[in-house]
């Protein structure tokens, strides 16, 4: 549902910052329908549901009962990353915290294959807070995921000094961002910018990093056309 949800969000937000505004009278039903079809999709891939020969949206749409327990579910991921923050302050009253190396992962992945091969050369695991609240939760073997809490990951990395620093950081950066993005028009500050704002709703459960992947590679993939680009356009010119 997530990579789902923030193209849509990306689509929405590009057309109304550089075609027109969406008024609020549009943009709030259209995200009441979006819950609504995204938690469709969330009933739809439980192991509750019988799979058999429909499709998620058919089994979600079966398993939904139009009452108040039905709407509350709705409200589920909410409730779950809620229950990891609490998980992030007792793991950190028993253990601590870790200087940052559930944080890893995440910039070693930004280069393919590199946080495999990390792990393989130092017999090492790097772990994310998510999979850290799922063991907590379910235990090694789990065969589904809690996700994480985006409080609760720099919690567990930098205690409560780091949360206040870092989400102090992180808003000054992208609010910049946005500005530059008004003043200058750049392609890269178009890049980072719309990829957080996809990235909006989700950034909730998952990790302050999580963003650093698309955005390095989306301006690595758009170097690259670029370049393909003017180099067919000098072949062009110079024949």
């Amino acid at each position: 549902r997530g990579p789902a949800l923030s193209l849509i969000i990306i689509i929405f937000a590009l057309y109304s910052h550089y075609i027109k505004k969406i008024k609020p009278i549009i943009f709030l039903p259209l995200g009441f329908i979006g819950v609504f079809i995204m938690s469709l999709i969330g009933m739809g891939r439980t192991p509750e549901v019988t799979v058999g020969n429909q499709n998620i949206l058919s089994r979600g749409f079966d398993g939904f009962e139009f009452n108040l327990d039905s709407l509350y579910y709705m409200t589920h991921d909410l409730a779950g990353i809620s229950w990891n923050l609490y998980v992030g302050v007792d793991f950190v009253r028993v253990n601590g915290i870790n200087w940052g190396s559930t944080f890893i992962g995440y910039i070693l992945a930004v280069v393919p294959f590199l946080a495999g091969l990390v792990e393989s050369a130092f017999s090492v695991k790097l772990q994310s807070s998510a999979e850290i609240f799922t063991t907590i939760g379910l235990g090694e073997n789990a065969t589904w995921g809690l996700g994480t809490n985006l409080i609760a990951g720099v919690y567990i990395s930098f205690g409560l000094i780091g949360c206040i620093f870092l989400f102090f950081c992180f808003g000054v950066i992208v609010e910049k961002i946005r500005l530059t993005l008004y003043s200058k028009n750049s392609i890269s500050f178009n890049i980072i910018y719309f990829t957080l704002v996809g990235m909006a709703v989700y950034y909730p459960r998952t990790d302050l990093l999580t963003a650093l992947k698309p955005i390095v590679w989306t301006y690595f993939i758009y170097i690259l056309l670029r370049n393909v680009a003017l180099h067919s356009r000098l072949q062009q010119l110079t024949r």
